[in-house]
């Protein structure tokens, strides 16, 4: 029967939105909390809606007027520029989109560990680990808090820049290689400490492949890519920058 055949297909994706929806759906009633103001509801950017993200990528996360500003995490404020643009001030929305990009996370996660341990003995490891993780009360606050959607947003876009480094061999390196650079510039263009997989996919890469040459290339790539986006050029600079990044992988 096409039902069963779907259900077997997509079994494991199916009990991850469940279980992750099950854990979290009680956010979705709540409103805003603490620190959200930092992101949206009455935000001097995000509140314009779309037409404010030129100025979002050229202007730091936070600033006030006193002229204290710091960090440049552009791409999460764009997403809710977007999402103001569509449904105005609503909460119970922002919620909903932080457990779906929660969702995507560990969707990604998975397809990530299958490709860590597709050589092993124990082929319901990485679904266990998934499940595992999902359930992790240090989750709780990053899904739970609309603010916190840079930390779930950052880590979907690192893992994917993993997943694809990895998956080099399979893929043809040429084009896995530039979606790994790409996805790690969005990570790092929703939140600077994703520069820690400028060390992490190296890593892997000789621990899961034994791709040295491949390691050694990444890690001046990426490297050079968090050094110049974490020094102490102007937001305008960065954008220009990470711009030609991603304009030069295409």
């Amino acid at each position: 029967a096409p039902s069963s055949s779907f259900l077997q297909t997509h079994f494991y994706t199916l009990v991850i939105l469940l279980f992750s929806a099950g854990l979290y759906i009680n956010t979705l009633p709540n409103n805003y909390n603490l620190d959200d103001e930092l992101v949206t509801q009455n935000h001097k950017l995000t509140s314009q809606g779309i037409k404010a993200i030129p100025t979002i990528f050229t202007s730091p996360y936070y600033s006030d007027e006193m002229g204290y500003s710091y960090d440049y995490r552009p791409l999460v404020l764009v997403t809710f520029a977007i999402e103001h643009q569509i449904f105005g001030d609503n909460p119970h929305v922002s919620h909903f989109i932080n457990l779906l990009i929660y969702f995507l996370l560990c969707l990604a996660l998975f397809r990530l560990l299958q490709t860590i341990f597709a050589r092993s003995q124990l082929p319901l490891l990485p679904f266990i680990a998934v499940l595992l993780f999902i359930a992790h009360p240090l989750h709780t606050e990053a899904v739970a808090s609309i603010k916190n959607r840079d930390e779930i947003l950052s880590l979907l876009f690192s893992v994917l820049a993993l997943h694809w480094a990895l998956r080099a061999p399979l893929k043809g390196i040429l084009t896995s290689s530039l979606l790994s650079v790409v996805f790690y510039t969005l990570a790092l263009l929703t939140k600077p400490t994703a520069f820690t997989f400028a060390l992490i996919i190296p890593l892997m890469l000789v621990a899961v492949n034994a791709q040295f040459a491949m390691a050694i290339g990444a890690s001046v790539l990426l490297s050079l890519i968090s050094l110049l986006f974490m020094s102490g050029y102007s937001t305008r600079l960065k954008f220009v920058f990470l711009l030609v990044v991603l304009a030069s992988t295409v």
